[in-house]
């Protein structure tokens, strides 16, 4: 499933980048600056998936930045909250639609000779 993810990283950024549109607050932010951290979401859902923990020490410091970014830009804490939850439930409902038909193609793979 994680490889599935990482190849549909593209997608999974883009949509990341209309959720994060969709509130107002955001715009300021380019999506040249929110796209790392989108890319950075898809890889933290993918690491959990192969069940580490953790990110490399760079990415977690490219978090702690993009945090300071975003209250430099005068984004409320609020909404940056309610972006990343929403990012990270459409990157948890591709997830589970990827383990679905996982499990959905899984039996049938078993039958075939």
């Amino acid at each position: 499933m994680a490889t599935q993810l990482l190849q549909q990283t593209d997608e999974l950024v883009t949509a990341q980048l209309r959720v994060a549109d969709a509130i107002g607050s955001y715009r300021v932010a380019l999506l040249s600056e929110i796209r790392p951290s989108a890319h950075r979401n898809v890889l933290r859902v993918v690491a959990a998936s192969r069940g580490e923990d953790h990110l490399p020490a760079e990415v977690a410091a490219d978090e702690r930045e993009t945090g300071r970014r975003r209250t430099l830009q005068g984004i409320p804490s609020a909404d940056v909250l309610t972006a990343y939850r929403s990012r990270i439930t459409l990157l948890r409902d591709q997830f589970l639609r990827v383990a679905q038909a996982e499990a959905t193609l899984q039996p049938l793979q078993q039958r075939i000779p």
